[in-house]
């Protein structure tokens, strides 16, 4: 699937991922592949501490769906959060956290499928491409949010950047 560059469409995680934390996430980044999204949020009770949090498809639990993973004619179980996990930051990356935090509805992140099968389209000359992620983030001290999805190949590789309403801005070969 990462091929064809099919990434996760995040909106529905976004929306659940507020739920879980009961307020809504002050983003740090956010990266979505084909089958997880990881996201970096500050703790809303202590703001110079960052979490790491994890989308993606639930662990068998019942003892039906454990024994129908293992035959493999089990369908696909649903997507969820995973439990926080603390990420190690550096004295300048905590003071200019406030700088680069967004909220996820700054983000058009039903844009970010499309936009994966665009930068193969734009990218054709690379050989055999393929997309496998896209991260979004905001520039220090801006408004400034960007989707970036770098595209990689045999013989090369490149980048399609889209600001965070998911216009594309530039698409380039490296």
């Amino acid at each position: 699937p990462a091929r064809q560059g099919k990434l996760l469409d995040a909106t529905k995680a976004m929306d659940e991922l507020q739920v879980k934390l009961k307020s809504t996430p002050e983003i740090v980044r956010a990266s979505i592949g084909p089958e997880v999204i990881t996201v970096q949020v500050r703790q809303p009770g202590d703001p110079k501490n960052v979490d790491m949090y994890f989308y993606g498809r639930r662990k068998p639990k019942t003892p039906a769906e454990i024994a129908r993973s293992k035959t493999g004619t089990a369908d696909p179980l649903p997507f969820e959060w995973g439990e926080a996990r603390p990420v190690k930051m550096k004295t300048r990356d905590i003071a200019e956290l406030p700088s680069v935090l967004f909220s996820p509805s700054q983000v058009a992140w039903s844009r970010i499928p499309a936009l994966a099968k665009e930068a193969l389209k734009i990218l054709e000359e690379i050989e055999q491409p393929k997309v496998e992620i896209a991260s979004v983030s905001k520039v220090a001290d801006s408004q400034a949010i960007f989707i970036s999805i770098p595209v990689d190949g045999v013989r090369g590789s490149g980048t399609l950047r889209a600001d965070n309403q998911g216009s594309i801005i530039l698409a380039e070969r490296r």
